[in-house]
């Protein structure tokens, strides 16, 4: 069908291409010898990926691995939208297709699928309570059971002192056996 400018021809393949002639009225002129014009169709993109909206805007999804070369669209759509750079930006939620456009003769390729996934909060760790802030000095009021058996939860409480207690009791003794080795040193000295 040739309309104006543009030019639709259904049910074309790389298989059976276009072929074209220019009809006679019949009584002076015949029809033309007919030509086969041959159409490829590109090969379906590689590589083509979508990152996840990262804000809960959910307008800032991706599709990546791409060129000018492409088009996409929604899933739900019909009507295709050129890539214009490497990635294909500003996208909501959703399951988009890319091709690679049709040029000349080559028709357009298969579309393969990709998903932009709605951005999820990240979930914010618990908070730690202060034991100082605690009744008692940060003593346990109570006692807490584990899946309903009765073993009673440990809580390590936090004193901020990080130091080895072995280091202490090495220095407990040293301290011991200078004072003994002193208190020998005297009383020998007075004898």
């Amino acid at each position: 069908m040739i309309a104006g400018t543009e030019v639709s021809a259904g049910g074309v393949t790389p298989q059976n291409g276009i072929l074209v002639y220019m009809p006679g009225n019949g009584t002076t002129t015949v029809d033309s010898e007919k030509q086969v014009i041959e159409v490829t169709q590109a090969e379906a993109p590689e590589g083509v990926e979508a990152t996840a909206c990262t804000t809960s805007d959910q307008n800032d999804g991706t599709i990546t691995g791409v060129d000018a070369s492409m088009e996409y669209k929604a899933k739900s759509d019909v009507v295709w939208t050129d890539i214009t750079g490497s990635t294909a930006d500003g996208l909501k939620p959703g399951t988009y297709e890319v091709r690679v456009k049709a040029s000349g003769t080559m028709l357009a390729s298969k579309a393969v699928t990709v998903e932009v996934k709605q951005y999820e909060a990240p979930e914010k760790p618990p908070v730690e309570e202060d034991p100082e802030q605690k009744p008692n000095g940060g003593e346990n009021q109570g006692s807490s059971t584990a899946s309903g058996d009765d073993k009673k939860a440990e809580v390590a409480v936090k004193t901020g002192d990080n130091s080895s207690v072995a280091l202490w009791g090495l220095l407990l003794l040293a301290s011991g056996a200078m004072c003994a080795g002193a208190t020998l040193t005297v009383r020998k000295n007075k004898k």
